[in-house]
């Protein structure tokens, strides 16, 4: 439960697995550096340019992942030493009936070991509902009614 999961250890988990996924990123872009680099013109020079063409596509989407990433990364490192508010903020954990959810970018969901928090964006439509509401104020989640029951 969240009382055994403190604020801290939730935002080591998170950061964590964003390093992980940054790694990975930096990794496919070697790989695809190194292929379109290994790439060699043949005699038909139409299907070798389609190759690298399409391999400079794909360092760009993988390198606009990445730069997105890290710029989610820090910008949920800034929140991950404020202080709990007694309202939900950006980078507030929130237990809304047996559900975890992190107000700050949107990743999906994250895996604590005994139970799962969803990060959500601020700008999301239940990102949306949950700012500025405080502990105990009703919510309506997935069609039924429901409250905030911690804020941390």
């Amino acid at each position: 439960m969240i009382r055994e999961l403190s604020r801290a250890k939730v935002y080591e988990r998170l950061l964590s697995e964003l390093s992980l996924r940054e790694e990975f990123y930096r990794a496919e872009l070697a790989r695809l550096q190194e292929s379109k680099s290994a790439d060699t013109k043949s005699s038909a020079g139409d299907k070798f340019e389609t190759s690298r063409e399409m391999i400079a596509q794909e360092i760009a989407k993988v390198d606009h992942s990445l730069q997105s990433l890290i710029s989610n990364r820090k910008f949920m490192e800034e929140f991950a030493d404020q202080e709990v508010s007694e309202t939900v903020r950006n980078g507030s954990i929130i237990r809304v009936g047996d559900q975890l959810f992190l107000l700050g970018v949107s990743l999906g969901e994250l895996d604590l070991g005994l139970e799962k928090i969803f990060l959500l964006s601020r700008s999301s439509p239940f990102g949306i509902i949950l700012f500025g509401l405080k502990k105990n104020d009703p919510v309506q989640f997935m069609g039924k009614p429901n409250q905030i029951n911690e804020i941390l």
